[in-house]
């Protein structure tokens, strides 16, 4: 079974990954596993003929009848961003201390990817908020010109969906078509100016 735990923005971990199994067998020995993991914010190794590879005390273990266990953080700058979690029930030592050592490093660049695509995400929010800003400059300058550029937008959009352009590509075309008239405002104020001296 495996598991891939994340935090989303001030709140408690939340599995976003499973294989295996369902998260409807979660039990408490896998939540104290995980609670150490988090605590403790380093990894935990368990093999039925060598045990844990950390001090910890988890009554009933047997009954859970995993022989192979390893539970590694994801860290990024020190910061617990996630927890992948992977075990077996049938593989004695499915997981050796060098199998822990070697995905230790895995966890540490998913995390870097984690927050790379997060940090990605903001800056493109923060992108589209500045074209719809220019955009409702425009609107101010004219309507007639927003309404055209808007619909020049839509149709910049279709045709790309329709040529079969990816969605970034997509994407790119429609702003473009949303700033391709930016150069008008000061063109209107200009022409607005004049006609009143």
């Amino acid at each position: 079974r495996g598991f891939l735990f994340l935090y989303k923005k001030n709140r408690p971990l939340e599995c976003q990954v499973k294989k295996g199994c369902s998260t409807k067998e979660f039990s408490p020995i896998f939540d104290l596993i995980l609670q150490f993991v988090e605590k403790n914010k380093k990894g935990i190794l368990f093999s039925s003929e060598t045990g844990f590879s950390e001090k910890i005390e988890i009554k009933d273990w047997d009954q859970s009848k995993i022989v192979s266990m390893i539970s590694i953080p994801l860290l990024f700058n020190e910061t617990l961003i996630g927890i992948l979690y992977l075990d077996s029930r049938l593989l004695k030592s499915l997981f050796t201390k060098e199998d822990f050592k070697i995905l230790q490093v895995f966890p540490a660049q998913a995390a870097i990817s984690i927050v790379n695509a997060e940090i990605t995400f903001i800056i493109r929010k923060q992108f589209f908020n500045l074209v719809e800003i220019i955009s409702s400059l425009i609107s101010n300058a004219s309507s007639r010109i927003y309404n055209r550029t808007q619909q020049t937008a839509v149709f910049s959009e279709l045709i790309s969906q329709k040529i079969g352009f990816s969605q970034e590509e997509t994407e790119n075309i429609r702003i473009a078509a949303l700033l391709h008239d930016l150069g008008m405002i000061g063109v209107l104020e200009k022409l607005v100016y004049e006609r009143n001296f």
